[in-house]
């Protein structure tokens, strides 16, 4: 498939971003009336991102460059805009403080947690995401064959659940947080490689299944049997804080949701809308909660509907949120870029 027409990457970065907004959206109390949505999202809203991000590894053929370039160039795209994002929260936290609408501890919380790289609030996926392309470039430059790589991708993540559950959970959050929050990120990282792993080796597949029809019904099987998992388990997936629930049903339930979403995808032609958000889909992590964009359109929408809960509030809230990103999505892009790690204006 022509790097060209991978427009279907894009369209995962899409969805994955929608599906975070939404999530939030419906984790506050009373908006959804059932935990169904946010159980149904968490499996897969997250993982579907770093299978993206895989995928696009390969589709580029990242791991030719040799590991300093790559690394550099993974510092400027992630770690940048990280930095960047975390001062422009401090700016704001000092704001609610000396309004009284932040308490003291929050802003040394929010400070501690940005220079750890923990992160606050979104702010925590791009250290991760960073990590895990490191992991995932090393594996992939080592082991070459992707049946390799992915085995030791899932393999590691198994290590990395087992040092959550054991170490991290069972002693050090009771002695440090910052430690354990620190350790986290590499046990998250190692977690999240597997899903990256898994779409750089399915990239070459997905090229070739492209268009076809028996595709689509794979993608709507799997989105079901996602479906499925997420009616009859209860536990909420929260990859930030490694509570997974069953791993093997966590396992399960993203990999069907992730790539039952991705062959739907590679089905449809190139969405240009589709294709900003994706493209944005890092100024939209970092700005739809700390900016209040999402909270200033559901005010908006709770006027216009008349109402803050059901499904039609939810969707008029959707709409409002991604509608004030796109001047926010184009000021970064035109005047802000440098705060992305970019060179020149997009």
């Amino acid at each position: 498939m022509d790097i060209r027409r991978i427009h279907y990457i894009d369209s995962a970065k899409c969805l994955g971003i929608i599906l975070v907004v939404l999530g939030h959206l419906c984790s506050v109390e009373g908006v959804c009336g059932t935990t169904y949505p946010v159980r149904w999202l968490s499996y897969f809203m997250l993982p579907l991102f770093f299978a993206a991000s895989g995928s696009l590894m390969s589709a580029k053929k990242e791991t030719e460059r040799d590991l300093k370039a790559f690394i550099v160039k993974r510092l400027k795209s992630l770690i940048v805009p990280y930095i960047s994002f975390s001062l422009i929260y401090f700016l704001i936290g000092l704001l609610n403080y000396f309004t009284g609408r932040m308490d003291a501890m929050t802003v040394r919380e929010h400070v501690i947690s940005s220079v750890i790289f923990t992160g606050y609030s979104t702010l925590w996926f791009l250290p991760v995401l960073f990590v895990s392309e490191i992991f995932t470039y090393v594996l992939i430059k080592r082991l070459k064959k992707p049946a390799l790589y992915v085995a030791a991708a899932f393999g590691l993540a198994v290590i990395a659940f087992a040092v959550d559950e054991f170490l991290i959970k069972g002693y050090l959050e009771g002695i440090n947080i910052y430690a354990a929050g620190f350790l986290r990120i590499f046990t998250k990282s190692l977690t999240s490689s597997f899903f990256m792993a898994a779409g750089a080796a399915a990239f070459p597949v997905m090229a070739a299944l492209s268009g076809k029809v028996p595709v689509f019904i794979a993608g709507t099987v799997l989105l079901l049997i996602e479906s499925v998992i997420a009616f009859i388990f209860k536990d909420i997936a929260d990859l930030n804080n490694m509570r997974l629930g069953n791993p093997a049903i966590y396992l399960l339930g993203s990999l069907s949701g992730t790539f039952g979403s991705l062959l739907i995808l590679n089905m449809l032609p190139e969405i240009r809308v589709f294709s900003f958000f994706g493209k944005n889909a890092l100024i939209i992590m970092a700005t739809h909660l700390n900016f209040y964009i999402l909270l200033i359109a559901m005010k908006l929408a709770g006027i216009v509907y008349g109402s803050s809960s059901g499904f039609v509030f939810i969707f008029i809230t959707m709409i409002i949120c991604f509608i004030l990103e796109i001047p926010l999505c184009i000021l970064f892009n035109r005047y802000f870029f440098r705060l992305l790690g970019r060179a020149h204006a997009a």
